[in-house]
């Protein structure tokens, strides 16, 4: 996407109180990064994490396994989810991860695949459909609703409630 698109996500999610978590995932976590994401959730920032890249049968890592933390997988161009992801009963949203083109400061721009890559489509997405919608639940469930399943039938542990997709009544600037 162009540098104006991103920008202007980032922005929007900055000012609706939507936050990326910052990576690496971890199988333990600290009484300080706790402290941090329950603090922001219970001040209504959402919170949105990648489940992680140590494969399908890895335990779940933190904070995406928090509860309330918005768990994002990632998928191919063809909707088949990252063959290294986190699976779960925590998994919230699929979005893009896999071969990213994305700024590098060495060769200007290149590839990455990881859940890392996707939680930024699913904070964009949140940022700009629910900019301006109180209670944030009530847009995160009607996201929930909306988003395109792409796994088996209903929730599921690979892709939670499937792709995210914007509400429609968003459109970014």
């Amino acid at each position: 996407p162009p540098l104006r698109v991103i920008v202007t996500a980032l922005v929007a999610a900055f000012v609706s109180g939507a936050v990326y978590v910052i990576d690496p995932p971890s199988v333990t976590v600290g009484v300080a990064d706790r402290l941090t994401v329950v603090t922001s959730m219970s001040s209504g920032t959402v919170v949105v994490a990648a489940v992680g890249n140590r494969g399908p049968a890895a335990r779940p890592l933190y904070p995406a396994a928090y509860e309330r933390v918005i768990a994002v997988t990632a998928v191919n161009g063809s909707r088949r989810v990252y063959r290294l992801a986190n699976r779960g009963a925590h998994v919230d949203f699929a979005a893009p991860g896999v071969k990213v083109l994305h700024a590098d400061r060495e060769s200007g721009y290149r590839s990455s695949s990881g859940t890392s890559l996707a939680a930024p489509f699913v904070t964009a997405v949140i940022a700009t459909s629910c900019a301006d919608v109180r209670p944030i639940d009530a847009c995160l469930q009607a996201l929930q609703r909306t988003a395109e399943d792409i796994g088996e039938a209903g929730f599921d542990p690979v892709f939670g409630h499937g792709l995210i997709v914007p509400l429609r009544s968003s459109a970014p600037p």
